[in-house]
């Protein structure tokens, strides 16, 4: 056996001199963020590749996690970890992005001389990092044979997941390394054949002694090739390294098959400004709740959390959520739905959804849409009196979706909605299969809860899967890749994404001022009516509080989507004004989007990026128009009957909210 040490392999003059990136695909979020999405998702999957070929969960035997924070306090002696680190300092010494106290001991060669902190990562339930080895090599296309050692440990950026599994750009094990200050962690693999032991960093192409590395080296027992393999318990020569492993580093998972990584030297401290910027036990919390209340309440997941300087870690599991919840940090993007109070919501749903039998459901043959014509209107209209009753309504929704080159498939999602009259804005949450999306709200003007599921076996799942970026915060209907492997992809996302506000359209007994989420891509839309209500006030309100103040108003303007924008015309058999103020601002998820507009987001003077077209009327340029921000622009309507104004570009990954006043100086 070679010396237990890290090795690295030195390149040669005829390479391709390239960096790694990573983290830009994760640099918006914490590291306890993607750390807790990454490595539950991961864990995930591999608990449901043991589950039956019907895809049911078992909430018998749930997927569990530990985050252990005890090396923080009781880290790894200097003496005991040399054995990890031999021949690792000397290339951290010339690599940038590193923490600055590791950098800085292994330039002065003093990296070992303390003791050194760790956390460890643990899951059980799972099927551990099953296949060979030895394979260097993509499997066939059609292969069903388990490689996930190969494509966690020998593929960056590139993925073996299936469609039903929740990650696929191959990333997601970027969170280890990142969440280290050495870029290092350590990874240690339970299966139904063997247990495995291997360590990796991954740094930037770098020197030492004159030579030139390869970012990725490896703590391993390489073959003749320098080739990196893995220490096997099966092996007696192996055994000792492995049983003092698992003795130095505290695990406590490997009596069945899954997966424990170690992370050295991890990102703990404070950054100058005083935010946190490190690993820590409520900030964990707070990101295995936000991402994975669902499989949790079901009862398919468990999570333990903590344990640093003493202290108890937190358990999270389907009896403790509820209690829990009440200490997580509500500072995120939208408070609102983020609160202890809004968490108990969604969990009583939850608890109703569990009881329900399949006559239950609401059916729809397809997903709804703002219009009279919708196949559906009567049947969503007569749930009126159940949804402003308070009722639970389910729905199962149909759909189609078409992958390149091959046929259409029927598949469809689940939708649970209820009328909440105490709410200040409405909410609805995006699941798909065991994942929250969390950087989608879309129904705020309505005071209404709403949970949007799409189980992880159904075909539509890997469509949306396709269309998120690799943190999975969000579906983005022109993404490229979902673009290059289905067919109509952003017409059927859409039509997923923007159902609970459709619904609700139709719920609603009356329509006052413009369609509200009018549009069925990119836009929400919020247009005042102040000229119907008598006055000239230009504050915001929502739907409901215009409806109680002009509840017989129609609606004199309808708003439709066009390509990159939207389109304003008049409403069929309504007096409009023949002068109006235009205003638009993107959404903000708190406060006034109009009072905070910034000039840099675009522009009606000069076009800023903006694509301006009107039809039978103008845009008036008189002196006044002076006054008007750069969101706002003043049109004339010269003929009520086939006025239009129409505008495109804007950014594509933003809401924006539009607002008509009535020119009070016309």
């Amino acid at each position: 056996m070679n010396s237990v040490n890290w090795h690295f392999r030195e390149k040669t003059r005829v390479e391709m001199n390239q960096d790694i990136q990573l983290v830009e695909f994760f640099a918006d979020e914490p590291i306890n963020t993607r750390l807790a999405r990454e490595v539950i998702q991961n864990s995930l999957d591999a608990g449901f590749a043991k589950q039956l070929p019907d895809g049911h969960h078992n909430d018998q035997n749930p997927v569990k996690v530990r985050f252990s924070l005890n090396g923080l306090s009781e880290p790894l002696r200097a003496e005991r970890a040399e054995r990890y680190f031999a021949g690792l300092s000397e290339h951290l010494s010339d690599i940038e992005g590193l923490d600055d106290a590791v950098r800085a001991h292994a330039v002065d060669g003093t990296l070992l001389d303390s003791d050194v902190k760790f956390i460890v990562i643990e899951d059980s339930g799972t099927v551990g990092l099953c296949g060979a080895p030895e394979r260097h090599e993509d499997p066939p296309p059609d292969s069903m044979d388990a490689n996930d050692f190969y494509w966690f440990f020998r593929n960056v950026g590139r993925s073996g997941k299936r469609g039903s599994d929740n990650g696929s750009w191959g990333l997601g094990k970027w969170v280890f390394p990142d969440a280290s200050g050495a870029s290092t962690f350590f990874a240690l693999t339970t299966t139904d054949d063997d247990t495995l032991l291997m360590g990796q960093t991954i740094l930037q192409e770098h020197h030492f002694s004159g030579r030139k590395y390869a970012p990725y080296g490896y703590w391993s027992d390489p073959d003749e090739d320098g080739f990196a393999m893995p220490f096997r318990l099966s092996r007696p020569e192996h055994r000792p390294i492995i049983e003092d492993f698992i003795s130095d580093f505290g695990l406590k998972m490997r009596d069945e098959p899954g997966l424990s990584v170690v992370i050295p030297f991890p990102r703990v401290a404070n950054s100058n400004d005083g935010e946190s910027d490190g690993t820590n036990t409520h900030e964990l919390v707070n990101a295995v709740v936000h991402n994975y209340f669902y499989p949790i309440v079901r009862g398919w997941l468990e999570v333990s959390v903590g344990g640093d300087a003493g202290q108890f870690p937190v358990q999270i599991n389907s009896d403790t959520i509820r209690d829990v919840v009440q200490g997580i940090d509500t500072s995120g993007p939208d408070p609102g739905q983020w609160t202890p109070r809004s968490y108990r919501r969604v969990f009583r749903m939850l608890d109703e959804t569990a009881n329900l039998h399949p006559t239950d459901f609401i059916q729809l043959s397809e997903p709804p849409t703002q219009n009279d014509g919708y196949v559906h209107t009567d049947d969503l209209r007569g749930l009126r009196d159940r949804y402003e009753a308070g009722d639970l309504l389910p729905f199962n929704i149909r759909t189609t979706v078409r992958r390149k080159n091959n046929q259409t498939v029927d598949t469809e999602f689940k939708v649970y909605i209820r009328c909440e009259p105490e709410l200040d804005i409405g909410h609805d949450y995006f699941i798909r299969g065991t994942l929250s999306i969390p950087a989608m709200d879309y129904i705020k003007k309505h005071k209404a809860l709403a949970l949007i599921v799409v189980d992880q076996y159904e075909p539509l799942s890997e469509m949306l899967q396709d269309s998120e970026p690799p943190a999975h915060t969000m579906w983005r209907p022109q993404a490229q890749r979902v673009r290059d492997r289905w067919v109509s992809p952003q017409r059927r996302i859409n039509g997923v994404r923007d159902t609970t506000k459709n619904i609700l359209w139709h719920l609603e007994e009356q329509h006052s001022g413009l369609q509200t989420d009018a549009f069925l891509d990119l836009f929400a839309v919020d247009a005042l009516q102040n000229a119907a209500a008598g006055s000239g006030s230009r504050s915001g309100t929502s739907t409901r509080s215009r409806k109680k103040a002009i509840p017989n108003s129609p609606a004199q303007f309808a708003v439709s989507q066009s390509r990159g924008g939207f389109r304003v015309a008049p409403s069929k058999g309504v007096d409009i004004p023949r002068q109006v103020v235009l205003r638009v601002a993107y959404d903000v998820p708190r406060g006034d989007p109009f009072a905070k507009f910034d000039k840099n987001d675009f522009s009606f003077r000069g076009a800023r990026n903006l694509r301006v077209k009107i039809d039978d009327g103008e845009i008036v340029n008189d002196a006044d128009v002076k006054a008007l921000s750069n969101n706002a622009v003043k049109l004339r309507v010269k003929d009520p009957n086939s006025f239009s104004f129409s505008v495109s570009g804007f950014d594509e990954f933003r809401d924006v909210v539009v607002r008509i006043d009535p020119d009070i100086q016309e």
